[in-house]
């Protein structure tokens, strides 16, 4: 969203190139008057009412001036192309901030559930990579719940249900923002308007695609990391198709595909030796996690969608 300087950047700079093409447009024009006028009355193609129609006039003109004219033409169309590019673009980052401003106790809220849904349910779907083995915390806290002694509910750390939860709400903003940008909604997903069953779909199979990625690693020989990343992948792209769809759902799956990696390659480098730290007991391709861990993430993003 531009800032008020660069707004005011842009109108000056737009504002600047409409005078000089209504400039270069009017010496077209007067030159090609001129032309006209200095013309000798034997070399001029009158009509039958003994006047030049438009076009006998423009075929008479020196190819120099009907060249400036064809010029102006193209520049006061590219200068009028772009200035409506810009209104829109201003259209829509005021309407972006609208929607934020308009309804300041429903943005909060959004932001509160985004935040509180990503710090409960994120760690408890990283206790299975936990669980099965896939990384190991430094120091960890774990708490039984539902589940034995041996194999914990919840393991995890300090920074993780922050991080979930900032994540959420980054997450859930960027869709609200997109959906807007490219005039997207509920209903352009497939299933139509968004429903507590399909939100309950959405979690259920995002906890699945967890847990099998757990189960799968676990799995030992059985299951290279090549496969482990095709059925987290078909996975991945299945739920995007069934029940996303948009535009927005994929730039926000791909940011989280991309970025959730990234994220955890500074986390593991920068916490290595504390009370913080972690590492995958399988380092992968990267040297720092396997690669199917990035079609996990992708559904991250799917999951804040619904």
């Amino acid at each position: 969203m531009p800032n008020l300087r660069t707004a005011a950047l842009l109108c000056a700079s737009s504002l600047l190139v409409s005078i000089l093409s209504v400039s270069s447009l009017l010496i077209g024009q007067s030159q090609a008057f001129i032309s006209i006028s200095s013309s000798s009355p034997t070399t001029r193609t009158t009509s039958a009412h003994g006047k030049l129609n438009n076009n006998q006039a423009f075929n008479i003109l020196p190819i120099r001036t009907r060249s400036i004219n064809i010029n102006t033409r193209r520049t006061c169309i590219n200068t009028r192309t772009r200035l409506l590019a810009h209104k829109e673009t201003k259209s829509k980052s005021k309407s972006l901030l609208d929607k934020i401003t308009s309804n300041p106790q429903r943005s909060l809220l959004f932001s509160l559930s985004q935040t509180t849904a990503g710090a409960l349910l994120g760690p408890f779907l990283d206790s299975y990579h936990s669980a099965f083995g896939v990384l190991q915390y430094d120091s960890p806290f774990s708490a039984k719940l539902w589940s034995t002694t041996s194999i914990p509910a919840l393991t995890t750390t300090w920074w993780v249900p922050p991080l979930f939860g900032l994540a959420g709400f980054i997450i859930g903003w960027m869709y609200i923002l997109l959906d807007d940008f490219f005039d997207e909604g509920e209903t352009s997903i497939p299933m139509g308007r968004v429903s507590g069953p399909i939100i309950l779909i959405g979690i259920a199979i995002f906890t699945l695609q967890y847990w099998l990625s757990g189960v799968l690693f676990a799995c030992g020989t059985g299951m290279d990391r090549t496969a482990i990343f095709g059925i987290m992948t078909m996975l991945a792209f299945g739920g995007y198709v069934a029940l996303d769809g948009t535009k927005s759902g994929l730039v926000t799956s791909l940011a989280t595909a991309i970025g959730g990696p990234l994220i955890e390659v500074v986390l593991i480098s920068v916490l290595a030796g504390t009370n913080g730290g972690y590492h995958y007991t399988d380092p992968g391709e990267t040297g720092f996690f396997p690669l199917w861990i990035v079609p996990v993430y992708f559904w991250v993003g799917l999951l804040m969608a619904i």
